[in-house]
Parts: structure tokens; C-alpha cells; sequence
């Protein structure tokens, strides 16, 4: 029987798929298996998985003819699935933890009805003090700060995945946050804390994604999501919580997004207020950077690469145990 799936959806993953399928196949068994959907690649993706998967039976590979978009591909790969869970593994992520199946597989053995189990990732901002196994939404939300917004970090419980109609976060980016919210509210979840996944790419980074600034309308579809969370029962702090936790990240969102050529019109500027405008710090702050003109950030911008440039340079000079240590105190790690 197949406890736990490990759903891989990917479109043009050549670059990292490959790294991501090794760190996979050696946590295979026979209660663990891998699905990989390819949402109609056009690059080498389908070449790297034959070469990298070879015949191993574990593994079962399907290809779309058309590009279904990010989040039905995510919810193909759920229902291709036989396991009890299913676990989220982009194709640009890969386990960090040797024993990261077995430790979720326990967590499943522990608390075998829960709605998901979130997968720790290097990336969370602080530490969990520990597991947390058959917790309710509010708890699971709470000590995981909403880092669950990572789709490697969520193991779903299959059947009740497939219980709701998700079609309406199609288009989203976020299909399993809309499961999580939904399902959190009506069964528990558990949470480990061990680090089990790295993410090689994130937010405004990943170049798959988010052209010319709309991963700020992203932003925006996640922040919509959590506006129905007192709604669904959860506490007004963790509602207050989620939409902050979106808030937060403008600062940095809004001035990137315009350099990429964010276009704020007033269907933007409408949504900005309907999910934002209950704050005050929305009207003094985020308002002013929606409006500042996008030529000034990206000479911002620019300006900011090119000391960094002078920056590296300088730090060339230095011998590598010291430059080491001054990547330490800038806090980046030199690779």
C-alpha cells in the first residue's frame, strides 16, 4: 500500500529538476512513491527525467499536451497520486534531509486523519521548538508564521483534497493555500519542526513566473485568500496575522514590482485597498510607493547593483578565510 506520493509538478525545470530528483528517488520505497506532471515542457525537462529516473518503478511520469497553468497541473499531480497524503515537491526544490520521508511517514503513522502536515524549510524565519502533530488551524497557522505559502512544505491528505472544488484558484498560484484554509478549518494538522526542504527559488526570483512585477498580484490573490479566515472560524488574531504577514513583504514588493513594469491602473489600486486599506500604515506608506514613478526605482535599483559590484570587488582582495567571514557578517554565505 502507498502511504505517502511525492507529487512533483513541473513546466521548464531543466535547470534544477535534475538536483531536486536526486535528493527524491534514494527516499523511495515501496510505501513511497514519486509522480512527476509535466505541464507540457518545452524545454529538456522530459529528457533530464528519463535520464535521472532511468526504469525505475517507483516512479510514474505523465506529460500534458497543452499548458494547463501552475496550479490545475498542481492538482493533476494530487489526483495521479495513490498515496494516502501527498507531498508537494516543486521541481526547483529538493530534501535536504536524508530522512525526510521517514520522518513524515511517522508523522502520518502519528496522526493518520489530519488535514496536512507542514514540511519545515530552510527559508522559515525562525526556528519551530518542536513537532506539533493533531493541532488545530489555528495552532498549525500560527507556529508556521504562514511559511506554508512555500508548496514544498505541505503534505495534504489526499482524499479530502479531492473532496473540494478548487477550480476557483485556478490562476492563483495559490490552489493549496485555498486547501489549507479550507481544510485546516475543518480538521487538524501537524507540524515538524525539523528543516526537510531547501528552496533554490522564491517569490520575485524564480524566472519561471512573475514577469513585469505581477508577482505583486500575487501577492494580492494570497491576502484575498485570507480575508476569508474568520469566515471559515478561525480567530480574528490569526486572520489579522495572515494579511500582515502579506502587508509586511510591500515594502520590498512594490518598489521591485514597478521596476519590472508593475502597471498600477485602477483595478490594482481597487484591490490594494479592498485587502490593505484597513491599515493606516497602507495610506502613509505602501499608497505613496504605488505612485512614486517606476523610473525612479530602477535607477534606484541600478545604483544598488553597482555598489554591490564594488562591494564584491573589494572583498576580492581580502584572502578567502577572511572573505568568508565578511560574507558571514553581511549575512550571506559565500558559495
Amino acid at each position: 500500500m502507498i502511504k505517502l506520493s511525492i507529487g512533483m509538478p513541473t513546466h521548464n525545470g531543466e535547470h534544477r529538476i535534475a538536483e531536486s530528483l536526486g535528493s527524491i528517488l534514494p527516499q523511495l520505497s515501496d510505501s513511497v512513491e514519486l509522480v512527476i506532471s509535466d505541464n507540457c515542457s518545452t524545454d529538456k525537462t522530459p529528457l533530464i527525467i528519463r535520464e535521472v529516473v532511468g526504469e525505475n518503478p517507483r516512479v510514474h511520469y505523465f506529460r500534458t499536451d497543452t499548458n494547463l497553468g501552475m496550479d490545475r497541473n498542481f492538482d493533476q499531480v494530487v489526483r495521479r497520486a495513490r498515496g494516502e497524503f501527498v507531498w508537494i515537491i516543486s521541481d526547483d526544490d529538493h530534501l535536504t534531509d536524508p530522512g525526510a520521508v521517514r520522518k513524515v511517514l511517522e508523522a502520518i503513522a502519528a496522526a493518520p486523519d489530519v488535514a496536512a502536515i507542514f514540511a519545515n524549510y530552510e527559508d522559515a524565519a525562525q526556528p519551530i521548538d518542536k513537532n506539533y502533530l493533531n493541532v488545530d488551524g489555528n495552532t498549525f497557522f500560527r507556529v508556521t508564521r504562514f511559511k506554508s505559502t512555500l508548496a514544498s512544505s505541505c503534505v495534504i491528505n489526499k482524499k479530502l483534497w479531492e473532496s473540494y472544488d478548487l477550480s476557483g484558484y485556478y490562476g492563483t498560484y495559490w490552489t493549496h493555500i485555498g486547501y489549507l484554509v479550507r481544510a485546516l478549518s475543518e480538521r487538524n494538522g501537524s507540524v515538524l519542526r525539523d528543516v526537510l526542504v531547501e528552496q533554490i527559488h522564491y517569490g520575485q526570483k524564480e524566472p519561471r513566473w512573475g514577469k513585469r512585477g505581477t508577482f505583486f498580484n500575487v501577492g494580492i490573490d494570497l491576502a484575498k485568500i485570507y480575508l476569508h479566515l474568520e469566515r471559515l472560524g478561525y480567530s480574528r488574531e490569526i486572520a489579522d496575522q495572515a494579511r500582515r504577514y502579506v502587508k509586511a513583504k510591500n515594502k520590498w514588493n512594490i518598489p521591485y514590482a514597478k521596476s519590472c513594469g508593475l502597471r498600477v491602473d485602477k483595478k490594482l489600486w481597487n484591490e490594494c485597498v479592498h485587502v490593505f486599506g484597513a491599515y493606516p500604515s497602507f495610506w502613509f506608506w505602501d499608497a505613496g510607493l504605488l505612485f512614486l514613478p517606476a523610473g525612479l526605482y530602477r535607477f534606484i535599483f541600478a545604483a544598488w547593483r553597482g555598489v554591490k559590484g564594488m562591494i564584491k570587488k573589494l572583498i576580492r582582495l581580502f584572502p578567502d578565510d577572511s572573505q568568508i567571514k565578511i560574507y558571514a557578517m553581511l549575512g550571506k554565505v559565500k558559495r
